[in-house]
This record gives C-alpha cells, structure tokens and sequence, in this order.
C-alpha cells in the first residue's frame, strides 16, 4: 500500500520487461525506456524513464531482476 502523505518510498519489484525506444529521426539516440514491474504479490504496472533520466537508470535496470 503506497500513502500519499509520504514524499520519499522504496519499491521492492522486478523488471520483467525491458524495452529501450529510439527517437524517431535518430533511431541511433534513445527516446526512452519502458518498462513492465511486477511486485511480490504478482500485481504489474507500466513505467517510462524519459531521456532526461536515462543515463541515471540505465544501468541500474536489467531484465528478470
């Protein structure tokens, strides 16, 4: 159960898909990462890293873990 009273939170999940996505006119530079998570319980959500925060994430996501 996430509360939205608290700013900082720790998500416990696994990255069970992991898709990087060119720019359109650069198929060379990144547009984004999408992301499927899934926590302990099974549940599954959708997530995007924008390029501003590629290079903040990028190694710290692999898929399966």
């Amino acid at each position: 159960d996430i509360n939205p009273s608290k700013e900082s939170r720790k998500i416990v999940v696994r990255v069970t898909h992991l898709l990087h996505v060119p720019t359109y006119k650069n198929p060379s530079e990144l547009h984004s990462i999408e992301l499927v998570l899934m926590d302990e319980k099974g549940d599954k959500i959708q997530a995007s890293i924008k390029r501003s925060m590629i290079m903040t994430y990028q190694n710290l996501l692999n898929e399966g873990e």
